[in-house]
């Protein structure tokens, strides 16, 4: 018996690994000028505590495209820099686990090197991807009465329903159901 729960534990660990190591986001988008034109060569910097190097920088293409890829979740500031053109910053830009952000930016031409901050926060939906990754945290697991086991886990994720009515004759609780936008049940 407890070869059996050692075997569950391990099981549950091994599911676990992919998502966390899938837990890697993106910024992409792109500058342009005031008449719609695409700015190529344009620097763009994400600035974060989350970054083990401080910052990535990533330049637009000839189309005005820009794509950062491998960033950890957290708190960014984004700076969209040209020379002769205004330089951009957007602050407290939040990037959850395993999501592509859109930010487009459109760059002033300047005569003079001037700073336009903008507050406010993009909104979080990534149209590239529609598969949410929820990461809890040792300290969560630990503080919510959940009976330690992994199924019950699953009530603490937005978006996963884990009981449902009479299928087929089964109850309820003599079956294991994880239902999550989309997915199937187990």
């Amino acid at each position: 018996m407890k070869f059996g729960k050692f075997l569950l534990v391990a099981l549950g660990v091994l599911v676990l690994i992919p998502a966390a190591a899938s837990a890697q986001s993106q910024f992409a988008g792109n500058v342009s000028d005031d008449t719609g034109g695409a700015l190529p060569g344009v620097t763009v910097t994400a600035a974060s505590e989350a970054l083990i190097e401080g910052q990535r920088i990533a330049v637009t293409d000839g189309t005005g495209q820009y794509q950062m890829i491998d960033l950890r979740p957290g708190t960014y500031t984004l700076t969209y820099d040209l020379p002769g053109f205004g330089t951009q910053v957007r602050n407290e830009v939040n990037l959850p686990s395993d999501v592509t952000i859109t930010i487009d930016v459109i760059l002033a031409v300047g005569s003079v090197e001037e700073t336009i901050t903008v507050s406010g926060q993009s909104p979080v939906v990534d149209i590239q991807q529609a598969e949410r990754v929820e990461v809890l945290t040792a300290e969560t697991l630990d503080a919510i009465p959940t009976g330690g086991s992994l199924y019950s886990f699953g009530t603490l994720v937005p978006g996963i329903r884990t009981s449902l009515p009479d299928i087929g004759g089964a109850r309820a609780m003599e079956q294991v159901l994880v239902y999550g936008n989309g997915a199937g049940g187990v």
